[in-house]
């Protein structure tokens, strides 16, 4: 099973998620008001 790790960075233009594998691999680069989107795009996949 994939696990994934996540980290919210404060930007100038608003809360950035970043989601990564445990080998660090970019998984996922999404903004917070867009997350519901990104968790729905890595359910797919």
């Amino acid at each position: 099973m994939l696990r994934l790790l996540e980290e919210k960075i404060a930007t100038p233009l608003g809360p950035l998620w970043v989601i990564c594998d445990e080998q660090f691999r970019l998984r996922a680069v999404e903004w917070e008001e867009y997350s519901e989107r990104m968790v729905q795009l890595l359910d797919i996949h």
